[in-house]
């Protein structure tokens, strides 16, 4: 009995302990859950946080680059409307390309200038005679567009007239080009790109002469005046434009300071046929000559 009195004590001292034991350890594991629960939910509102963040971004970002977009082709169609603008056709243009046609119907496949430099206030009108093998077309300007050969224009004076003639041979027409050869001996005019001419004189009226290919090259002006300036604009012109290429040689004369049509001339040949244009200013010739198709 004395010893059951000591055991009694210790077994209930022993489940005490053993109770406490146990609230405490399921008191951790509680705490554990809650706070594994936590981190989860804290991850699961970060992830999402992030996710509607770069969806926010993504969406940002589509329409950041549908606007880039759009003003990308807003740019592009208003530079390609300034573009078609400027590079309208005028209408002296169109006129030129019709009274072409009509030249083409009439003569057959000869060649024609596509550029005619005039005052853009007048009209445009051109008259011919001739075939294929013989011809001569004569520009005029006025204050109306007429037909092509109407009678009216030939009454006219040309600013410009482009002919063709058949010889029987291909030296005779050769033998018509006023081809002047570059001499040794005489004063040099630098006409700059490389180019030197020859400067001569004779009685109230002085040259220079210069070659580029098959071409010889003549300003003529009256003693008292330098035709240097005018050969200078014409070499710089050949820096970007070109004449037909003759069979063995062609002929440019330009007249300073002159209004006559038959004073500036280009003429060349190719086999049996000689060409020509002369017009009443230079540049008006050069743009003529260079333009022909």
């Amino acid at each position: 009995m004395k010893r059951l009195k000591y055991i009694i004590p210790i077994i209930i001292v022993a489940i005490f302990i053993s109770f406490a034991i146990y609230q405490r350890a399921s008191q951790d594991k509680s705490s554990q859950i809650t706070k594994s629960t936590r981190i989860e939910k804290a991850n699961s509102s970060r992830k999402s946080s992030q996710k509607k963040s770069s969806s926010k971004k993504e969406s940002s970002e589509t329409s950041q680059s549908s606007e880039s977009k759009s003003s990308s082709q807003t740019a592009q169609k208003n530079s390609s409307s300034s573009s078609s603008s400027q590079n309208g056709t005028s209408s002296g243009d169109d006129r030129l390309v019709q009274l072409n046609q009509g030249l083409q119907s009439a003569l057959g496949k000869v060649l024609l200038p596509q550029k005619i430099v005039y005052d853009g206030s007048q009209k445009l009108n051109v008259r011919y005679t001739g075939d294929i093998n013989n011809y001569s077309i004569y520009y005029l300007i006025g204050s109306q567009e007429l037909p092509l050969n109407d009678a009216q224009l030939s009454t006219q004076s040309p600013i410009a007239i482009v002919q063709k003639k058949t010889y029987k041979s291909a030296s005779l027409a050769q033998e018509q080009i006023n081809y002047q050869p570059q001499e040794s001996g005489l004063p040099e005019v630098d006409l700059g790109s490389g180019i030197k001419g020859n400067r001569q004189g004779t009685t109230g009226s002085q040259y220079i002469t210069w070659q580029e290919g098959r071409w010889s090259l003549t300003v003529q002006s009256v003693a008292s005046v330098d035709g240097s300036d005018q050969a200078k604009k014409m070499v710089a012109y050949f820096n970007g434009a070109a004449l037909p290429v003759p069979d063995v040689h062609g002929a440019v004369q330009t007249y300073v300071g002159s209004n006559n049509v038959h004073q500036n001339t280009i003429v060349w040949s190719q086999g049996s046929s000689l060409y020509s244009i002369s017009a009443n200013n230079f540049m008006l010739a050069l743009n003529m000559g260079t333009s022909l198709r």
